[in-house]
């Protein structure tokens, strides 16, 4: 996959750096008007790390209470090397006292090295998924037939709210997340096996324990045999069960699973998990609205993917893309099978969301409006309350809005000296 950058000037990359300076989410803005040059992917790498460097509590509370307790972990756990090293061992050695995952524990043990400022903890948490989103946007953004726009500011929220940068707040899932995107994007969209892609996919776990089924897929998707008509027959067949209440899920009996799988398995199957995460207590009377739109961008998500089983030979006749179809119709096929399991369904969904675009993307580019316009909508009304501080979105609980308003060099300092 040959990917160029688009060729610009000194003086707009200039520019663009000195407006970062003065003003990061000015430059950001501006960036969004040409998503194809290396200085934009600069801004929006220092952009997204600046974000979870200027996270703080703020005083409200909120349904975003991810960071507040990663805050509370951070300050109480004073973790020794040889005691993390214990961790390590434990863990690969599937022992009985192992933890459920490592990188929220390296994480703490890491930062603590140097400083007990948590501002460094989910600032170096935020590197690497910032690496990987960009990583990945890239498969996109660097396509012959993408072109500034409308449509193309629409891309790039399609890629990235699915797990936005705010879900590093607790960063165990989200870096799993867009470490299995990204480089399931670059293993499977090529017709070599990269062993610097697959190792990572094999090591998931390690970030959460949510990962192992990612990991699961991708040794079996290798070992099978990849019979296209049969993955688009298990993946159409698969469409009824996104709509399949997940109350069922509470009343199997997973007692023939070993220990540590069955604890694994409770705890996304847990009378509590379906009282938070299927039943919604506590909703506004806007949950019913968000429930419309919801069940909505999923109808739209299947459209999306039955276009592009019916106009594959479109997708093959393209040189980068038809690679990806196999994994895409696995990856379809399963995440569709587990949405009656209330966390993990909606957590492999953003995968889902995110594969489907790239390869409807990579099948239609920009010639089916209406899919964009739709989808949208979605977006707007979903940012609208993850993002709004009035409704009582993630930002008001975990984001001092002066990041929006002040130079670069007061954010620093505000979590440094003041």
């Amino acid at each position: 996959m040959t990917m160029k950058w688009l060729k610009e000037n000194d003086k707009a990359k200039q520019g663009k750096y000195i407006l970062y300076f003065l003003w990061p989410f000015g430059a950001w803005v501006y960036s969004l008007k040409e998503p194809r040059s290396k200085s934009t992917y600069v801004v929006f790498f220092l952009f997204s790390v600046l974000l979870l460097w200027h996270m703080a509590p703020a005083g409200v509370s909120g349904d975003y209470h991810d960071f507040l307790g990663v805050l509370d972990e951070f300050n109480s756990i004073d973790l020794t090397t040889s005691e993390f090293v214990d961790e390590v061992i434990a863990f690969f050695t599937f022992s009985d006292n192992a933890p459920k995952e490592l990188y929220g524990d390296f994480l703490t043990w890491f930062t603590k090295l140097f400083t007990n400022n948590y501002h460094f903890f989910f600032l170096l948490a935020a590197i690497p998924v910032a690496l990987f989103q960009l990583k990945s946007l890239r498969l996109v953004t660097s396509d012959d037939c993408f072109q500034p726009g409308f449509y193309a500011i629409v891309s790039l929220m399609l890629m990235i709210l699915p797990r936005d940068m705010i879900s590093v707040q607790n960063p165990r899932f989200t870096t799993g997340f867009w470490l299995f995107v990204c480089c399931a994007l670059y293993l499977f969209n090529s017709k070599k096996i990269k062993i610097k892609y697959l190792f990572p996919l094999l090591l998931l776990p390690v970030f959460h324990s949510g990962m192992w089924l990612a990991t699961i897929m991708v040794v079996f998707f290798l070992i099978i045999p990849k019979n296209i008509r049969v993955l688009e027959i298990l993946a159409i067949g698969s469409i009824p069960f996104v709509f399949i209440d997940p109350e069922i899920m509470p009343s199997y009996d997973l007692g023939f699973l070993p220990s540590k799988l069955a604890s694994w398995v409770d705890t996304y199957t847990s009378d509590e998990a379906y009282a938070n995460l299927v039943m919604h207590e506590g909703k506004a009377g806007f949950y019913f609205v968000g429930q419309v739109i919801s069940i909505g961008t999923k109808v739209l998500y299947i459209i999306m993917a039955v276009q592009v089983i019916r106009n594959k030979q479109t997708l093959i006749s393209r040189e980068n893309g038809y690679a990806f179809y196999p994994f895409f119709l696995l990856t379809f096929f399963i995440v569709n099978m587990i949405q009656f399991v209330p966390e993990l369904g909606s957590r492999y969904y953003g995968v889902l969301r995110i594969f489907t675009f790239f390869i409807w993307y990579k099948t239609f580019h920009f010639s089916r409006p209406a899919i964009y316009n739709l989808l949208f909508v979605s977006c707007a009304w979903k940012m609208l309350f993850r993002y709004g501080y009035v409704l009582g979105g993630a930002l008001s609980v975990n984001m001092p809005p002066d990041i929006f308003v002040t130079p670069l060099p007061y954010l620093i300092g505000k979590g440094l000296w003041w």
